[in-house]
């Protein structure tokens, strides 16, 4: 934290040592998934580093309070390995598979509109762009599952719905 020849005075930091033996990994976890996390539960966690490696994580907190989106922090203590180095800052992700299904039909993210509690997307219908309610069920961190209000094989918009309004004309891509 300072170069050799430095001044210091009393009290000034010299170096910061970060211990990197077991990491911590804050999920947000949405309110309806929450009671699938049980501590000292044991999840998969991946990396963006090491994408094919599988890390050991245990849930080590679980959050009382959520966030004004109610979520909840759920941490995970992911033991560090000398064969595949994590370092503090990296990200990682889980994937909870408590609750997988055989085949559910899912949506990316980023067509839903509106909130997961009042959730709605765009159908092409018609050559034109129809808001549906949806309900959300499992959600991953690139799609969510919808239990109810489209069916397979319906086309969904994913991008652009800003500049949609219900009957606005589309042309699929």
């Amino acid at each position: 934290m300072v170069e050799k020849g430095s001044v210091v005075s009393p009290g000034t930091p010299l170096a910061k040592v970060t211990d990197i033996s077991s990491l911590k990994l804050v999920v947000q976890v949405p309110e309806k998934a929450v009671n699938q996390f049980k501590m000292g539960q044991m999840i998969s966690v991946k990396t963006e580093v090491y994408p094919d490696i599988d890390f050991k994580g245990r849930v080590s907190l679980i959050g009382a309070q959520g966030d004004a989106a109610h979520n909840y922090p759920v941490e995970i203590t992911v033991l560090n390995t000398a064969a595949h180095q994590l370092r503090a800052g990296m990200y990682g992700s889980i994937a909870n598979t408590s609750e997988l299904k055989g085949q559910t039909l899912s949506v990316p993210r980023q067509a839903i509109v509106g909130s997961t509690k009042q959730a709605q997307v765009y159908v092409v219908e018609d050559g034109k762009a129809v808001l549906r309610d949806v309900k959300i069920g499992a959600t991953t961190n690139d799609y969510y599952e919808i239990t109810s209000g489209i069916q397979a094989g319906e086309q969904v918009v994913v991008s652009g719905q800003i500049n949609l309004q219900n009957g606005t004309p589309v042309v699929a891509q």
